[in-house]
């Protein structure tokens, strides 16, 4: 079993001197059977480091004692039902003992048991968790818990009624947690989930489904970083890459397509590869990662050993990111948009090229990262 996971500070907390408010932990807890675990401190209460650190350290904790790698999904489930249990009240004690407000110290809190082919799950908050399953396909298994305005998160001191516990069907190859700002950025943007029609934008319950898989990949197959034998240090690679300091756009982006093209080569012939990557005409997952300025979290547990059932090239095309731009602004400037709705013509795959405004350092970083050939 491969596995990593960081905690990054987020851009916008390094500019307020702000600690960060996430936590992850991921190993073995039992023989055969892995544990990852994400919690996003809310923004809003000052002491949500402390929680996010506590909760994930006591559902661990009681995990250690308490789950057996015999246990069926019921029993697995009602196991991380008193972890959460067991970690709300962890939270509440500290904040007696402190004498301070409970309202203080709310995190989100998501956990995975996962054996190398089935995955259990308890999410509370506004993080996600996805797989990627022995079919190829990456699919959501947990949706974002919200508020009844829509924007505000539903933390773990919301309780049990809100909480979360299940099982993903489907046999999975790939298992990754992320807090919100990597969800909302990265994994499922903004334009990969329009609406149909404006009647929808304010549809709170309507789920987002859809996932950019030229990052999805990055993180959960195997052989795009983790076991990419060219590579000298995978695991700094990927803590590069999460914490979107880019050195030199050129380099790093051309590193990345590397990396992809590696992976896709471990479901198809080099030519196919090859045309998948040239989809890839603008470096959004690039630009996605280094806008983001929340603290950013990633938890991934990956069977090397899966086989998967190659779907076809065109799963992994590139979005077409100028028809969504237009179907966005349709969307919202019906009456100043001129043409048909572009979403409304048949699709081809590849994006338009683009350029950064951003003007960044050349760095050392892309000399280092191969292994002398």
């Amino acid at each position: 079993m491969l596995s990593y996971g960081f905690s990054i500070k987020g851009k916008a907390h390094i500019k307020a001197g702000v600690v960060c408010q996430d936590a992850n932990m991921h190993g073995e807890i039992a023989p055969g059977l892995y544990i990852g675990v994400a919690a996003d401190g809310v923004g809003s209460a000052r002491h949500s480091d402390i929680a996010s650190g506590l909760a994930t350290e006591k559902l661990v904790e009681y995990l250690e004692r308490h789950i057996r790698a015999d246990y069926g999904i019921d029993e697995k489930k009602v196991c991380l039902k008193a972890g959460f249990q067991y970690a709300e009240k962890a939270i509440e004690e500290y904040v007696q003992d402190c004498d301070d407000m409970l309202n203080e110290y709310d995190t989100t809190l998501h956990v995975v048991l996962y054996d190398g082919r089935t995955v259990v799950y308890g999410h509370a908050g506004d993080g996600g968790i996805l797989v990627r399953t022995v079919s190829g396909e990456t699919r959501v298994a947990t949706f974002p818990q919200k508020g009844s305005d829509g924007v505000s998160v539903m933390p773990l001191r919301a309780g049990e009624q809100s909480w979360e516990f299940g099982y993903f069907p489907e046999r999975v190859a790939a298992v990754m947690l992320v807090t919100d700002g990597i969800l909302e950025r990265v994994i499922q943007p903004q334009l990969l989930n329009l609406p149909a029609t404006r009647e929808e934008i304010q549809n709170s319950d309507r789920h987002k489904k859809n996932v950019y898989l030229s990052a999805t990949e990055f993180f959960m197959n195997p052989y795009c970083v983790l076991g990419n034998k060219n590579l000298q240090d995978p695991i700094d690679l990927y803590h590069y890459y999460i914490n979107g300091e880019f050195l030199d756009a050129a380099q790093d982006w051309q590193l990345y397509l590397d990396c992809m093209r590696r992976g896709y080569q471990s479901m198809y012939d080099a030519t196919t590869a090859e045309k998948i990557c040239s989809t890839m005409t603008a470096s959004v997952p690039l630009w996605n990662i280094e806008d983001t300025t929340d603290d950013k979290t990633i938890v991934c547990l990956i069977n090397e050993n899966a086989q998967i059932k190659v779907p076809k090239p065109e799963y992994f095309y590139e979005p077409d990111w100028a028809k969504l731009r237009q179907h966005y602004e349709h969307l919202l400037y019906p009456a100043g948009f001129s043409g048909e709705d572009p979403l409304a013509q048949p699709q081809t795959p590849g994006g338009e090229e683009e350029e950064s405004s951003k003007n960044r350092k050349k760095g050392g970083f892309f000399k280092s990262v191969f292994r002398n050939k």
